[in-house]
C-alpha cells in the first residue's frame, strides 16, 4: 500500500538528517522500525515504530484514500549517559517531523528499561494518498 512508502520515506528522511547532524557527537547512533526491539544492544538507538488508522472511506469502500498515521519514536541511551543525549536526539527527530507538518500529541516521556533510559514521543498527522511528503 502506498502509506508503507510513506512510512519509508519518513523513516530515511529522520534517519538521514539526525545522522548528519550528530554525525561526530554520537558517532554510534542506531536506527530501527523494529516493533521487538524492547532493550537495544548498540546504544544510542532511535526506534520509530508507526502505527495506522483508515480515514477518508469513499463510497465503494475499496482503496485507501487517507491514514491517520501516528509515529512513536523512542530514544534509548545507556543508563551511563545523561538523559541530555535523549533530549538532542528526540528534539532533533521532533525537527524533522515537524518540517513534515506531524503534530506532536505527547512530547516526551522519561522511562528505564532493563540498562537503559528512554525517552518516548509520540506523533500525528493524517496523510492523503496524493499527499507529498
Amino acid at each position: 500500500m502506498w502509506f508503507k512508502e510513506v512510512e519509508k520515506r519518513l523513516f530515511s528522511r529522520v534517519k538521514a538528517v539526525v545522522s548528519a547532524k550528530y554525525k561526530t557527537k554520537y558517532q554510534n547512533l542506531n536506527f530501527t522500525m523494529d516493533k521487538s526491539v524492547y532493550e537495544p544492544t548498540a546504544l544510542p538507538t532511535v526506534c520509530m515504530w508507526f502505527y495506522i488508522a483508515e480515514r477518508g472511506n469513499d463510497l465503494e469502500n475499496t482503496g485507501i484514500n487517507a491514514v491517520d498515521m501516528t509515529i512513536q519514536v523512542k530514544v534509548f541511551v545507556s543508563s551511563g549517559q545523561n538523559i541530555g543525549v535523549a533530549e538532542d536526539i528526540t528534539y532533533a527527530v521532533m525537527q524533522v517531523l515537524k518540517e513534515a507538518r506531524f503534530n506532536v500529541t505527547m512530547p516526551e516521556l522519561e522511562t528505564s528499561e532493563g540498562d537503559s533510559m528512554v525517552l518516548i514521543s509520540r506523533y500525528r498527522r493524517i496523510i492523503g494518498a496524493n499527499d507529498i511528503i
